[in-house]
């Protein structure tokens, strides 16, 4: 290992890992462009130390070095540090996603609690939920949207439908509103994923149809990456909709899968919608669509 050599994201990563270097890029960036001998002052260590700091530094392209004269001026460059914060945004993610459920989860909590106190007082027992009604269920708060069902399935089964481009498109396509024309997926960490599809005549589009065409767009499309890739357990793609109040904007779309005595439980949490008002209103019963579309396709195909 130790002739192994060391490029690009891997040197901002190596410079960043010592804490006098990190201090010098955060002296570059409060005071400016500085001559070595000045900030030497700034530290314990000897001015040759600080020049090897440096020297690290500039190798990773976050200082650049420039003369005035016979002194040597060193500025911070922070567009490396761009690659570092790309490989953060993907345990941002998850920690949004873990934040969102948890979220979620309290406030149905508390939600039930008021109607548990009306069902102990109640002369009359309550209807009992029917089997669809239990099967699938979700919660909305302002930034994110989580829904949940039962698959009769093993968790192999239910992750294939989530990640084969085949199925996805079989099951995702079996929406009656709108004719899907393309579902592409490429299942790794890194992968891009899309789809496309066009309103059918007949049925009204809403408020997201609305949007859609405000953009200029006949067709309902929506991209990303994939974010999280975890067999068989999670999927996590980031999500870019052409019919967004923000078309531009990214949100993440988190697929989590749990072994139960029936089957798989499926959980799907849409995060990042807080700025989303019109499509956060459309997801709640979007992805309880979705989600029940994909149970019927695997328990009806087996």
């Amino acid at each position: 290992m130790r002739n192994q050599t060391v490029t690009g994201p891997d040197l901002a990563f190596a410079a960043l890992a010592d804490p006098t270097r990190r201090a010098l890029l955060e002296l570059l960036r409060e005071q400016g462009s500085q001559p070595v001998g000045q900030m030497a002052q700034a530290f314990p260590v000897s001015r040759p130390a600080i020049s090897k700091h440096l020297r690290l530094l500039r190798r990773a392209r976050l200082v650049r070095e420039h003369r005035r004269g016979r002194h040597r001026f060193y500025q911070l460059d922070a567009a490396p540090l761009q690659s570092v914060d790309c490989w953060l945004e993907a345990y941002r993610d998850f920690w949004r996603g873990k934040l969102h459920r948890l979220k979620a989860f309290v406030e149905t909590e508390n939600a039930r609690k008021p109607r548990r106190k009306k069902a102990r007082l109640a002369t009359k027992e309550a209807p009992m939920k029917t089997k669809q009604e239990r099967e699938t269920a979700g919660t909305s708060g302002q930034d994110a949207v989580a829904v949940e069902t039962e698959i009769a399935a093993p968790i192999e089964r239910v992750f294939r439908a989530l990640t084969d481009p085949k199925q996805l498109f079989q099951w995702w396509g079996a929406e009656p509103s709108v004719e899907l024309t393309t579902f592409e997926m490429d299942a790794r960490r890194g992968g891009r994923w899309r789809f496309a599809c066009e309103p059918r005549p007949g049925h009204d589009q809403g408020a997201v149809g609305e949007q859609m065409r405000a953009t200029g767009a006949s067709q309902y499309e929506a991209h990303g990456e994939v974010i999280e890739y975890d067999p068989p357990r999670l999927v996590v793609w980031s999500w870019i909709a052409n019919w967004h109040d923000r078309p531009d904007k990214r949100t993440v779309v988190r697929w989590e899968l749990q072994p139960t005595a029936s089957g798989t439980r499926v959980s799907v949490t849409h995060s990042g919608l807080a700025n989303l008002p019109v499509a956060r209103k459309d997801y709640r019963s979007g992805w309880e669509g979705v989600l029940r579309l994909l149970r019927e396709f695997i328990q009806t195909k087996g």
